[in-house]
C-alpha cells in the first residue's frame, strides 16, 4: 500500500484568530474600522428608498444593504460580517422606526449572511471567486430570511402563511437578485479602491 502525500494548504494552516482578523492589535483595530464602515454603509443604503414593484407577494427591485453585509464578511471574515449584519439591522430599525422588536433576535439572524460569506476566502481579481461569493451570498440570505421567519413564528405569534407571504417571499425576491448582482460589484469596487488608494485594510 503506497503512502499518499498530504499537502496542507496555507488556508488550512490559519488559526481561528487569523480567519477572524483578530490576531493582533492592528488587525483588531482594522476589523473594528471595517465594522463601523459596514454599519454606516448598511444604514446609508437602508435610508435610501430604492424603487421596487410588488406583484402579489413578490417584490421586484434591489436592496443594496444586503450586499454590504456580504461584502464585509468577504473582506474581513465571518466575525465582521456577522457584527455588521446584526448591528446594521438593529441600528436601521432603531433609527428608521424607533423600535427594537422581538428582543433583538432577528438581528442576529441577519448576521448569518455575513457569517456564511465570511467563512470562505476570495480573490477579488478572479471571476470564479466573485461567482462563489455571489452564490454564498444567496445561500446566506436564504438562511437569514428563514431564521427571521422561524424567530417570528416562535416568538412573535406570527401565522405560518403570514410569515411566508409577507416576510419570506418579498424579502427573498428583493434580496436574492441584490446579493447576486451587487455583492461582486461592491467587492470589485472595494478592490479597485484598495489598489489605487492607500487604505490600511
Amino acid at each position: 500500500m503506497a503512502s499518499e502525500d498530504i499537502t496542507i494548504s496555507p488556508e488550512s494552516e490559519k488559526s481561528i484568530l487569523d480567519r477572524l482578523y483578530l490576531q493582533n492589535v492592528r488587525e483588531i483595530l482594522l476589523t473594528i474600522i471595517c465594522i463601523a464602515l459596514g454599519i454606516s454603509f448598511f444604514l446609508g443604503f437602508s435610508l435610501i428608498q430604492m424603487p421596487y414593484i410588488m406583484i402579489s407577494f413578490f417584490a421586484l427591485g434591489l436592496a443594496p444593504a444586503y450586499a454590504i453585509i456580504a461584502v464585509t464578511g468577504a473582506i474581513r471574515g465571518p466575525f465582521a460580517g456577522f457584527i455588521v449584519g446584526a448591528l446594521g439591522k438593529l441600528f436601521t430599525d432603531l433609527f428608521l422606526y424607533g423600535m427594537i422588536p422581538l428582543m433583538g433576535l432577528p438581528y442576529l439572524a441577519y448576521g448569518v449572511l455575513g457569517l456564511i460569506v465570511g467563512l470562505a476566502t476570495y480573490d477579488f481579481t478572479e471571476g470564479r471567486s466573485l461567482a462563489k461569493m455571489s452564490i454564498l451570498s444567496m445561500v446566506g440570505l436564504a438562511f437569514t430570511l428563514m431564521l427571521v421567519v422561524v424567530i417570528g413564528l416562535l416568538l412573535g405569534d406570527v401565522a405560518i402563511l403570514v410569515g411566508i407571504a409577507f416576510i419570506l417571499l418579498p424579502q427573498l425576491t428583493l434580496g436574492l437578485p441584490s446579493v447576486f448582482l451587487l455583492t461582486p460589484i461592491f467587492a470589485r469596487v472595494w478592490y479597485i479602491l484598495k489598489e489605487n488608494v492607500p487604505l490600511p485594510i
